[in-house]
């Protein structure tokens, strides 16, 4: 295996006509951090889906994991870019997509524009 290249890399949103450096310029006086809470909210697969817009948002760019409160535990999330959706793993330590169960409620960083 070989190192990561620079040029396999691109900084930029996919959907955007700024170059790299005008949109870093342009979005680095706007990207704001909410922490979100979810209460008794079956939600987090790819059907019943955590929107940019239900979280106050245009575009997701990062999120924390989602703590539930309900049960003390830990539940992976990551942002799916292409459908600029937040997506929850079915467990923790499970690399299944699914929804909270309905009685969960807790909490999750996220971060966009």
């Amino acid at each position: 295996m070989a190192d990561l290249l620079a040029s396999q890399v691109s900084l930029t949103p996919g959907v955007t006509s700024m170059s790299e450096s005008e949109f870093f310029v342009a979005r680095a006086r706007t990207l704001m951090v909410r922490r979100i809470k979810l209460t008794n909210a079956v939600v987090g697969g790819a059907t019943n889906r955590i929107l940019a817009a239900a979280c106050g948002f245009k575009v997701l760019v990062h999120c924390g994991n989602f703590f539930n409160s309900t049960d003390s535990t830990i539940v992976p999330a990551v942002v799916d870019p292409i459908n600029n959706i937040i997506l929850l793993s079915a467990t923790s330590g499970s690399n299944a997509i699914a929804d909270l169960g309905a009685s969960k409620t807790g909490y999750i960083t996220v971060y966009g524009y």
